[in-house]
């Protein structure tokens, strides 16, 4: 429940929503704030220009975030798109040919040309500060990509590889790596989405969580007794867990 308000002035916000729909919560603050005039809350608007498919082109590409997150820029019948892992895909508004807006926040990138397309980098304005985006090449693959590709094994090292220098990295934090799991279960890939609940366990032994998640991907393979064992963990550390209560009772039945 996001709630925002003026420390002097006294007017604000709470929104509230019944869905996962965050990305509408800025746009519904933007839209009070225009509605009764907060003062300095907008930024200044911009002026969306004309560039040619052709010119945008050289934007697209794949460009690195973080250790495990790639920003894929796009081009669509004369449209620039951006789409980050996990996240629905997000329009780019060009302000010049080499400056965007994101339609949905407003914030902004550059395209900071090298000497050639691949040394390219893209500068990202956020709410966390200015990140340097530098473009991958095609056979660079970030773990997640590997995971996509079918390359568990490999994937599951490099994960295993952020976790032994940096344990504290994003990349690696549990409710990522448990979101990463339930997308592959949901794309009905199994095995692998156990692989990575697998390792959230390894990762994260003290959480109920990540065995209650393995669990179920057990279950759905079909492997009860191994699903049972997770369960039971699951409840022992957390036994207010009723996810993980019910579905001992389904699998004992």
């Amino acid at each position: 429940m996001p709630n925002i308000a003026h420390k002097r002035k006294g007017y604000g916000a709470v929104v509230m929503l019944n869905a996962n729909a965050f990305a509408l919560i800025p746009e519904i603050i933007r839209s009070i704030a225009k509605e009764y005039n907060w003062e300095e809350y907008l930024p200044a608007p911009y002026d969306v220009v004309q560039v040619s498919p052709e010119k945008l082109q050289r934007a697209t590409g794949r460009y690195l975030s973080d250790r495990d997150e790639v920003v894929r820029v796009g081009e669509e019948e004369g449209k620039l798109f951006a789409e980050v892992p996990l996240t629905p895909r997000i329009e780019l508004l060009p302000i010049s040919e080499t400056e965007f807006i994101r339609r949905d926040v407003g914030s902004r990138a550059v395209l900071l040309k090298g000497s050639d397309p691949q040394h390219d980098t893209l500068k990202i304005f956020g709410g966390a500060g200015v990140l340097m985006a530098p473009r991958l090449s095609d056979n660079h693959l970030t773990p997640f990509e590997m995971l996509q590709a079918g390359n568990v094994a490999e994937a599951i090292g490099q994960y295993k590889s952020i976790k032994q220098s940096s344990p504290s990295d994003p990349s690696i934090a549990e409710p990522r790596i448990n979101l990463i799991g339930y997308q592959l279960l949901r794309s009905s890939k199994i095995d692998a989405a156990i692989a990575v609940f697998a390792m959230n366990v390894e990762f994260y032994p003290k959480s109920w969580n990540v065995y209650d998640s393995l669990g179920e991907a057990l279950a759905r393979k079909g492997d009860k007794g191994s699903a049972i064992k997770n369960y039971r963990e699951a409840l022992r550390l957390n036994p207010g867990a009723e996810s993980a209560r019910k579905a001992l009772l389904e699998l004992k039945e």
